[in-house]
């Protein structure tokens, strides 16, 4: 995806990043009958409401009882179009607490305007419709709803927050759930203030300009210790202005293949990394990931028990080791201990939330106790172990360049067996050895070690690999008789047993009947290695058909082929990122049916997906008693940008029309 990071070094020179383009009007209540015109957008015709303008103006003030304050101002102006667009009609305001110190509503405005007869009618906000909504201990909403909607309504709303909090800029998201016309984000920030910003998202800016100016400000000075008094004080410092604009920003919609639709909402992160005091050395506030590794390390809702004399499991794990000596088999049974005797309470943690002790006691815990509590009992006996921080594919993308430990939401253990790093995660009861859950390979994780390395957990690193076969005769009793079998992939295999316990097997074959086009007699039946959680799962049934109608149409895919195309829109924004790369091949053998002749076949077909991203092959032909067709799909990396998206339809389209494609056959004269 497009991501990209800036320095904010406010002591450098004017800068101009784009040409300047004009927006809108901002001026609150300048609606005219002329902004009732337009009943459909030409962004998006099928829009419910458009915004026609979001704005933001992120001001740094001095105090007098305070250091800094950040000043935001917020102004937005929606036309609603039906009324399945009245939910935007009730606004809520985040304000949030920060010890003592509370953001703090101002100069709320609010109106609904309607055109009637040639005239715009304002309706104002009652104040009084504006309550309170305790969100949290650290969080109130402010709400309020707008009167006399109506459809084609225009509503509009200004307001500004004062925050204490100077060390922090709010995040600025471009793009929501319908069309914005002109959305804008503008911080003016002095040079005591070092932020990275990280821009997400594939829309290109209208407006990206920065410019310097030296400015005044009156700020409380503290005293260098708890004796000294504290003074107000006039200080210079350069100023930092910069602005950001999108136009015709489409509506961000969720689609098939995507990690998480946070990862591509067009929006600007900030993160202070250091303070620039006058006439003194610079504050890094942002540490290396060494320094926060070993922070991790000593810290005890993470490492700091994996160092201590952890003696009070040591004598259950002697009855799970046992007289065991070789490290790869006592690391196994170790793995499969927790596995196996431990509930996971949640999988989206990274830190602990009670002591590893408890969670022995307790026999649950988050997927970072449990984890943790592997990398310690391994420690115990000598062997190699560490933990590693990852982000799920759910939680969306974690930088690889800055140590911004909060992007992550998952650990798990890291060991080296026969001098090959294997990767663990006892959370999941019926997860194999050596094995991760696809969500997992979300790009990069981080080894917490003295060295905290990168390790490569990119969907492009792994192969969903399948084979499926089919053979069909003719039986003297049954009349086509046939044998199935597909061994899955790692992670079908890890789906199918989530979802089919032992005890649930018939069920499962009771829908794999139920999907045939025809009647069939299923007969042995198995899912082999269900519960070997190191092999794949293999299932296998015999089936048998009695064909009578004169003219048979046979789709030799049967239950495999592609019934639709995964890719539905017209166009996409953002990338299509699948969950890992496959290589899927199905063959079958079918004797042409007693009493019948092959009247029609399809064709055979190789398609290539660009260059070499993937291929699909269709090979079918007549052998000397009937047919015989091999059929596969690959697909060699597993993320694509925007523009490769009516390709990877267009390939996918092709399948879906070539597997519906069927067999002919006619009764014998």
């Amino acid at each position: 995806m497009k991501k990209y990071f800036f320095l904010f070094l406010t002591l450098f020179c004017f800068l101009i990043l784009n040409a300047q383009k004009k927006g809108p009007n901002l001026k609150f209540g300048s609606v005219t009958p002329a902004d009732f015109g337009t009943k459909v957008y030409s962004i998006d015709r099928n829009a419910q409401a458009i915004v026609l303008f979001d704005y933001r103006d992120a001001l740094y003030e001095g105090s007098n009882t305070s250091f800094f304050n950040v000043v935001y101002n917020y102004r937005k102006r929606i036309h609603l179009l039906n009324k399945n667009s009245f939910d935007l009609a009730t606004v809520e305001i985040a304000l949030y607490k920060y010890g003592l110190e509370v953001d703090q509503l101002e100069k709320l405005e609010a109106a609904t305007y309607n055109l009637e007869n040639g005239v715009v009618v304002k309706t104002k906000l009652d104040k009084s419709a504006v309550f309170k909504d305790k969100v949290s201990k650290n969080e109130q909403d402010l709400k309020f709803t707008f009167s006399n909607i109506k459809e084609g309504s225009i509503i509009e709303y200004s307001y500004s927050v004062n925050s204490p909090t100077a060390n922090r800029l709010r995040d600025w998201y471009f793009q929501e759930a319908y069309p914005i016309l002109w959305s804008e984000c503008n911080i003016h920030v002095p040079s005591y203030f070092q932020f990275v910003g990280t821009s997400q998202g594939f829309q290109k800016f209208a407006i990206d300009t920065v410019s310097f100016s030296n400015e005044s400000y009156n700020i409380l000075f503290p005293g260098e210790s708890a004796m000294d008094r504290s003074e107000v004080g006039r200080i210079n410092m350069a100023t930092m202005h910069r602005k950001w604009a999108i136009e015709n920003v489409p509506a961000i919609k969720k689609e098939n293949f995507v990690t998480t639709i946070a990862n591509h909402v067009a929006k600007l992160n900030f993160q202070l990394v250091a303070y620039r005091p006058p006439n003194a050395p610079v504050k890094t506030l942002l540490g290396t990931w060494e320094a926060i590794a070993k922070d991790l390390m000593k810290d005890e809702e993470f490492g700091a028990e994996l160092s201590k004399n952890n003696n009070w499991f040591d004598d259950e794990l002697k009855k799970v080791i046992g007289k065991e000596t070789n490290n790869k088999v006592k690391t196994k049974k170790v793995f499969e201990y927790i596995r196996d005797n431990y509930i996971c309470t949640s999988h989206d943690y990274f830190y602990t939330k009670q002591g590893l002790k408890k969670v022995f006691q307790a026999k649950k815990g988050n997927v970072a106790e449990l984890n943790l509590l592997l990398v310690a009992m391994l420690r115990s006996l000598n062997i190699y172990a560490k933990p590693i921080v990852l982000s799920t594919r759910e939680n969306g993308f974690a930088s690889e360049t800055y140590p911004m430990i909060n992007q992550f939401n998952y650990t798990i253990c890291k060991t080296i067996i026969d001098d090959k790093e294997v990767l663990l995660d006892a959370s999941h009861p019926k997860l194999g050895f050596g094995k991760l859950i696809a969500d997992c390979y979300n790009g990069y994780a981080r080894t917490i070690d003295t060295f905290p390395r990168l390790i490569n957990l990119s969907a492009d690193s792994v192969k969903e690999e399948k084979l499926t076969s089919v053979f069909i005769v003719n039986d003297e009793k049954l009349g086509m008789y046939a044998s199935y079998t597909s061994t899955l992939g790692q992670f079908e295999s890890f789906e199918l047993r989530e979802q089919t316990p032992k005890e649930k097997v018939g069920d499962y074959f009771t829908q794999i009947k139920k999907s045939y086009g025809f009647e069939i007699d299923l007969s042995n039946t198995s899912l082999d290695s269900l519960l070997n959680y190191e092999e794949p799962v293999a299932i296998k049934y015999d089936f048998s058909f009695k064909p009578d109608e004169e003219i048979i149409y046979f789709n030799p895919l049967l239950t495999e082929g592609l019934k639709n195309n995964p890719f539905k829109s017209a166009e996409r924004f953002y990338p299509v990122e699948m969950p890992y790369t496959q290589n899927e091949t199905y063959v079958l053998n079918i004797e042409t049916p007693k009493g019948y002749t092959i009247d029609e076949i399809p064709k055979s077909a190789r398609v290539k997906l660009n260059d070499d991203d993937g291929m699909f092959e269709y090979i079918i032909g007549k052998t000397n008693d009937g047919i015989q067709l091999r059929t596969s799909i690959k697909i060699k990396k597993a993320n694509f940008l925007p523009e490769d998206y009516d390709t990877l339809r267009d390939f996918f389209g092709y399948i879906v029309k070539k597997h519906d494609e069927q067999i002919v056959y006619k009764k014998a004269k």
